[in-house]
């Protein structure tokens, strides 16, 4: 086989060939040259129009260095401030019972009688900052509730009310000459309210909690928490399925009991708790006589950080805390 050659082409196929040639070299060349190059040359662009805007913000920022320093003083001389404000408990019990010896004091302060507070959850509400709540209810003229509400607002701590609910004549029902005789002063009306009070506190990430409670034998033993002997392997349950037609004779296992945990050496024999502010709690230490503990003193190697009405918690030199309960009538 022999090629063609020039001299088998007539004139009319070397001038398709010339077109040909004349439309294919310019394609080639954008696709192969100055394609790519325009392509480079357009993100070379915008990346300069990019690098420009951030150069005008970094000079902006230099221009403003002092200005910026200033806000920065501000705001930490701000913040140091404000976190003075925080409850300093450190953790969530101790926090909450500061908030509510706080509350009680500023309604003393502002003479408005509390009737009743109740603890709720704590909240988180960024890192380590907790929320913690208190329900309150109390009674007290309109004047002395808003009086007292706006020192728990505006106070040394930094505490903030939540859901409010007043009536009037002590539980929104009206008197019986209500109806036809006007009060002189509505201000000093008697309201009664429940609010819900959120005090705020940077505390420490959570340690393990161990929560003991007395059990018939007189022992305090671990309430939460599961041993060693409560563990389950799905798969040696799945490898001896009962309805297995495989199965065969069933093997026997004695299981040892897990060891009885030692008697804690603390034992709560009663608790005080009075508005006055004279809180203790009676212990016995290994079977000594009972001894009279307030909140801050030490006993058998543990600190007391906190008593309340039939319980107290307890610290060790690890930071571990420990509630002891006393026994619930009829248990």
């Amino acid at each position: 086989m022999t090629w063609p050659t020039r001299k088998t082409l007539n004139a009319r196929d070397i001038r398709a060939l010339r077109l040909g040639a004349l439309i294919l070299v310019p394609v080639l060349f954008y696709k192969v040259v100055l394609g790519p190059a325009i392509r480079t040359a357009w993100h070379d662009r915008q990346a300069l129009v990019r690098e420009r805007e951030a150069l005008v913000k970094d000079r902006a920022l230099v221009a403003r260095i002092h200005e910026i320093a200033d806000q920065d003083t501000r705001t930490t001389a701000w913040l140091s401030s404000e976190s003075r404000r925080l409850f300093p408990g450190p953790d969530e019990i101790a926090a909450t019972g500061d908030l509510q010896d706080y509350v009680q004091w500023t309604a003393e302060d502002a003479g408005l009688q509390l009737q009743h507070t109740e603890t709720q959850p704590a909240l988180v509400v960024s890192g380590s900052l907790r929320a913690v709540r208190l329900t309150i209810r109390g009674q007290g003229s309109a004047r002395t509730v808003l009086s007292f509400l706006a020192t728990l607002e505006h106070g040394e701590r930094l505490v903030r009310i939540g859901r409010f609910l007043a009536n009037h004549n002590a539980g929104g029902q009206p008197s019986a000459g209500s109806a036809s005789e006007s009060a002189p002063n509505p201000s000093a009306a008697p309201v009664s309210f429940t609010a819900d009070v959120y005090g705020y506190a940077l505390l420490p990430p959570p340690r393990g909690i161990r929560v003991l409670s007395r059990d018939m034998g007189g022992a305090y033993v671990p309430l939460s928490g599961r041993s060693a002997a409560d563990a389950f392997d799905v798969a040696e349950a799945v490898t001896h399925d009962p309805f297995s037609l495989n199965r065969g004779a069933v093997e026997q296992h004695v299981a040892e009991a897990p060891p009885a945990p030692p008697p804690f050496p603390i034992h709560l024999v009663g608790t005080v708790v009075n508005d006055s502010g004279d809180t203790f709690a009676m212990c016995e230490v290994s079977g000594a006589p009972p001894t009279v503990v307030r909140p801050g003193e030490r006993v058998a190697g543990y600190t007391v950080r906190t008593v309340q009405r039939g319980s107290i918690v307890l610290v060790d030199a690890t930071g571990h805390t420990t509630e002891l309960t006393l026994p619930t009538p009829g248990a």
